[in-house]
This record gives C-alpha cells, structure tokens and sequence, in this order.
C-alpha cells in the first residue's frame, strides 16, 4: 500500500508491487452524513473473529472514489 508506484497487473494484491484503494462511504439517502447509513456487514463465520475476517456486505452505496481499484473501504455497520 505504501509503494510509490502503481501495479497494473491482474494479480493478487500479495503479488504486486503497489495497489490503489478506493472509498466508498455515501449512500444516497444521506449524502455527506454518515450517520443516517444503512448499509450493514455481518460476519462470515460469527463464532470465531480474528483480524481479517470476511463479511457479507448488504447495501447500495451512492458515490464510490476510485473504482478502478484493488481494493476498497467500505464504510458499514456490523451487529454487536
């Protein structure tokens, strides 16, 4: 992530030299407030969480930066 050059090879993040990584964080109900969100992550596997676990994404996500990227953050509410 810190490399100063970009990748574009279609490969796994693991074997490239830099990547880009885009946001996606508005959703069309609230615009710039984040709070008003709906967009929900729920865990794979919620017995046993680690750093790194998969989660199931459910949502629709108005404005997305970048997203040409390898990667994105994706801003969502989990259960606790």
């Amino acid at each position: 992530l810190v490399d100063g050059k970009y990748d574009p090879a279609n490969a796994p993040v693991e074997a490239k030299t830099g990547v880009t990584v885009g946001m996606s964080m508005t959703e069309k109900q609230g615009g710039s407030d984040v709070r008003t969100n709906s967009t929900t992550a729920v865990a794979l596997n919620p017995s046993h969480r680690e750093p790194g676990d998969l989660y199931a994404l459910t949502g629709h996500k108005w404005f997305t930066s970048a997203p040409m990227s390898d990667g994105f953050f994706t801003l969502a509410y989990t259960e606790l």
